[in-house]
């Protein structure tokens, strides 16, 4: 049945005013939420530790997703909506002293021998990446203050993401905690709604809560600070001058205020076990920087980038403190998250 334009204008008189103002309502109150997505990330992270003396590239970590943000449910009386996140490709590599490893989800593993020690580390890095890619998690993001609430997680993901450290965490546990573990986990719930906020589209400076998590240390809460907001106009595809522009908020923002997540590894004696075993390298400090762009129309994330520096020590030992200035070692992060699609 064809409807003309005159027929369905007439069927809208008709219609009870209550029901049409219903219908505003219904489309106004959720902006849009419920048409967006999906949309497709890609996280870069690079870690790296400096050693006294300026000594670099140590222990330098690179691991990159690919991710599918995913609209579940639209905005409820409560302004939050369900979020799926899926990771659907993993590459991973470590470059530690003499040990290198690489992991890829889209190529099938090399064989390994068991009696080669070497060979077995990097098995063991293997083994913790393996089965990553496909994982997804379901999560409540609030519109207002942006806090999240994992739902549900593949137990694939729990386990390595969430999980301690195994034997031989150094070859692959600590570096997918990084990527995979706590706030991280928010921050990509948070992708395809960013802008959605009041506090947002503001002009004035606004906060957020964010996170970190180092290799062989605790996690802790950052306070986001983003500020000098301007708006520019960039292309759809990035240095691609033939394709369609579109206008962008960005922000620079300024991580702080870095506070230790207790109880990170999970509830009761085994959860601080654990958070004990994850601080086996003591961060004294925290500090970083970086910008971000939003889509002006969209109010998804485009472009981040961060870098932070945690200025780190052993854990300490009983017994009096030696006097002196003490040797300063850094781990250095840089996260880039990036709109595909």
């Amino acid at each position: 049945m064809h409807l003309s334009l005159s027929m369905v204008s007439g069927l809208f008189r008709k219609l009870p005013a209550i029901v049409l103002i219903g219908i505003v309502v219904m489309v106004a109150g959720c902006g849009g939420v419920e048409q967006r997505g999906p949309h497709q990330y890609n996280v870069a992270m690079v870690s790296n530790m400096i050693l006294p003396m300026g000594i670099p590239n140590v222990d330098i970590k690179k691991s990159d997703l690919q991710l599918t943000w995913t609209l579940l449910e639209a905005v409820d009386a409560s302004r939050d909506v369900l979020v799926e996140v899926k990771i659907d490709s993993l590459k991973a590599s470590m470059d530690s002293l003499t040990i290198q490893c690489l992991y890829d989800s889209t190529l099938a593993d090399e064989g390994l021998s068991e009696n080669d020690q070497e060979a077995s580390r990097v098995k063991n890095f293997m083994g913790v990446m393996r089965g990553i890619a496909g994982c997804r998690y379901t999560a409540r993001v609030n519109l207002d203050t942006h806090v999240v609430k994992i739902i549900d997680m593949d137990k694939r993901l729990k386990a390595i993401g969430q999980g301690g450290n195994s034997d031989n965490g150094m070859f692959g546990h600590d570096q997918i905690k990084i990527c995979l573990k706590g706030p991280i986990l928010d921050a990509y719930a948070r992708l395809g709604v960013y802008g959605l906020s009041d506090t947002v589209s503001s002009k004035e400076p606004f906060t957020l809560p964010s996170g970190v998590t180092m290799p062989n240390t605790a996690q802790y809460t950052l306070v986001k600070t983003h500020k000098d907001s301007v708006v520019e106009s960039v292309h759809r595809v990035k240095d691609d001058p033939a394709t369609p522009q579109f206008d962008v908020v960005k922000y620079s923002i300024e991580l702080g205020d870095a506070q230790l997540i207790k109880n990170g590894g999970g509830k009761g004696k085994k959860g601080a076990k654990r958070d004990r075993q994850n601080a086996a390298i003591k961060i004294k400090e925290i500090s970083g920087e970086g910008e971000l762009s939003v889509d002006k129309n969209g109010k998804y994330l485009v472009h981040s980038l961060e870098n932070i520096r945690s200025l780190i020590g052993n854990k300490a030992t009983r017994g009096k403190k030696k006097k002196g200035k003490k040797a300063k070692m850094w781990y250095i992060l840089r996260c880039e998250i990036s709109h595909v699609n």
